[in-house]
């Protein structure tokens, strides 16, 4: 709680998927959710729908997974049209903040918000742009913004890693 607020998760839980499907009758599902647990990106999705780093793993494009078959499943869906659209808004997230700030008056200063940051890979990787094209940060000041306090102190230290401070 922050100054008496209640935050409310509104995701729909199931205390077992497995169970759950066989109750409705889907049957076939039962082995397909095992085989999907396999993938990161499926087990993630499974166990924290719409998650910052559900999200993060969409954004980076790596498959990763338990084994080679996880890894591989992991990139069959990496592939799906949805998931590539949804990393697709990322990329031109990405590609705008690093156009704004190579166009940006390099002596001025430049506020940059991440909201909800989540890990603000936008950032790092429009900075990593910036300094690829020659171009100092100095006068850019990177900002995260997150309701969870957990996720900001990871934003920072995520960010910290690839030499983006955030305020």
């Amino acid at each position: 709680m922050v100054d008496g607020a209640v935050f409310h998760n509104r995701t729909r839980r199931s205390r077992s998927i497995p169970r759950t499907l066989l109750r409705r009758g889907h049957l076939p599902a039962v082995p397909l959710y095992y085989a999907l647990r396999l993938s990161d990106l499926a087990r993630e999705g499974f166990a924290n729908s719409g998650s910052y780093r559900f999200a993060d793993h969409i954004y980076r494009g790596i498959p990763s997974g338990r084994g080679r078959v996880g890894k591989w499943i992991d990139g069959r869906l990496l592939d799906m049209p949805a998931v590539r659209s949804f990393r697709n808004r990322f990329l031109a997230a990405r590609d705008a903040l690093a156009a704004f700030l190579l166009a940006a008056d390099p002596a001025r200063d430049v506020h940059v918000l991440s909201v909800p940051s989540g890990l603000p890979r936008e950032l790092v990787e429009a900075a990593n742009i910036v300094r690829q094209r020659g171009r100092s940060l100095d006068h850019v000041h990177f900002h995260a913004l997150d309701l969870n306090a957990t996720v900001l102190d990871e934003a920072r230290h995520f960010a910290a890693h690839h030499r983006v401070p955030l305020i």
